[in-house]
Parts: structure tokens; sequence; C-alpha cells
């Protein structure tokens, strides 16, 4: 009778630990699986964008522009500085940018009621909106072609004698219908996908249709700009 006893208490404390042993290691890792999967569904509803959906950026630029036909006859190429602004959807960037520059005349010019000078000088001005699209990218550096419309103004600067800074009638107004390509050169970590700032080289090339006493002035512009840009 007593060893009927020890065997059947033996057998349920064998019970209670196999009971134990399971609860410590199946329960848990049942517990883990379903507290690692309710987090992994909370991160992916909450995701944020990357820079790879959608970014906001701004460069400044500096770089040369020389012009082709009628216009190099009459004017100097220059170095502008310029500002642009992004914002950058997927493969896709909107860019807003403008820019300010100097130059002379190459000619005599008649102007209002007088006569400009040889050498007399300039302000440009230039505007652009554009669209790009990347075509091709690694870690470290990205090709996107755009295709824009902008401005182009070139107006006579006053003598330090009178009120004005610039005239107001511009000896060249117009219109310029651009296309070209950037080469974007990432600095920083390779794997930064959050905000990155990158060096870009810019060739563009302007079609230009001037409007009112610009007419005479054929001919087209080429631009080479470098760039430092960040994006968030």
């Amino acid at each position: 009778m007593i060893k009927i006893f020890r065997f059947l208490l033996v057998l349920i404390l064998s019970n209670g630990l196999y009971s134990q042993t399971y609860f410590t290691n199946e329960g848990l890792n049942k517990v883990r699986d379903v507290r690692k999967h309710s987090l992994q569904s909370h991160i992916n509803t909450n995701k944020p964008f990357s820079f790879k959906d959608i970014g906001f950026g701004l460069e400044v630029y500096s770089g040369y522009i020389f012009y082709t036909g009628s216009l190099n006859e009459n004017y100097t190429n220059y170095a502008p500085v310029g500002l642009a602004i992004y914002l950058r959807y997927k493969t896709l960037d909107i860019s807003v940018r403008n820019a300010i520059g100097f130059n002379k005349t190459k000619t005599e010019f008649d102007y209002s009621s007088e006569t400009l000078d040889k050498g007399y000088r300039l302000i440009s001005f230039l505007a652009e909106l554009s669209l790009s699209y990347e075509v091709y990218h690694t870690n470290r550096i990205k090709l996107s072609p755009f295709l824009g419309i902008g401005s182009i103004s070139l107006n006579p600067i006053r003598e330090p004698s009178e009120q004005s800074t610039w005239r107001k009638d511009p000896l060249l107004k117009s219109k310029t219908y651009n296309f070209g390509v950037n080469f974007d050169i990432k600095r920083g970590s390779k794997n930064n996908n959050t905000a990155i700032t990158f060096v870009r080289i810019r060739y563009g090339f302007g079609v230009q249709r001037p409007s009112g006493n610009s007419q005479n002035n054929t001919g087209n512009i080429h631009y080479l700009t470098i760039g430092y840009c960040g994006i968030l």
C-alpha cells in the first residue's frame, strides 16, 4: 500500500513539473510571438515617409552662363549666383530656381532717348520652374534629366548719381524653354536615407523666345552650374 502511494505521488509531481516546464518554455515563446506580431503591425501602420518617398530641399549654386547667336555678339557671358527650392516625390523633383548676375554690353545700344556705350553694366535676372525624373542612382550618385520653363531679363544699371539702381525697361526680356540633366554626388553616410547633402552639377540649354523690343536678340543660352544641396 505504501509503495502504491509513493508511486502515485511521484507521478503527480512529474506531471506538475512537466506542466511547469511547458508553461515556462512553450508558453513564454507564444507570448513573445504575439507581442512581436502586435509591435510589428503597429510599426507597419505607422511607418513614416523615407527620403525615397518625399522630401523638401534647398540648393545654393553658381556657375557660368554663355550665349549663342546675336546674344553672344551683344552681351558678355557671366557667372550667376542662385537659390533653388525642391519638392521631391519618389523619383520626381519639382524645383523653382532664381538667380542674379552681372555682365556688360559688347556693342553700343540705342536705349530710349540715349545710347548705351560698349561695356555698359547690366544686371541679369533668371527664373525657372522645372521637373526632373531620376533615371539612374546608386548609394553615391544620381542622374536625372529635366524639362522646364523660365525667363531671363537684362537691365542696364544706372550710374550712382541716378536715383534707381537699375532701369525698368530691359535690353533683353525673354521666355525660355529649358532642358538638361542633373548629376548629383551624395555626401556623408551611404545608408542615411532621412537627411542628406549632395553636390549637384547641372547642365541646361535654354531656347529663348524674346518679346517686345528684344526680338532682335536671337540665339540661345547654355547653363553650367555647381550647387550645394540639402534634402530632408
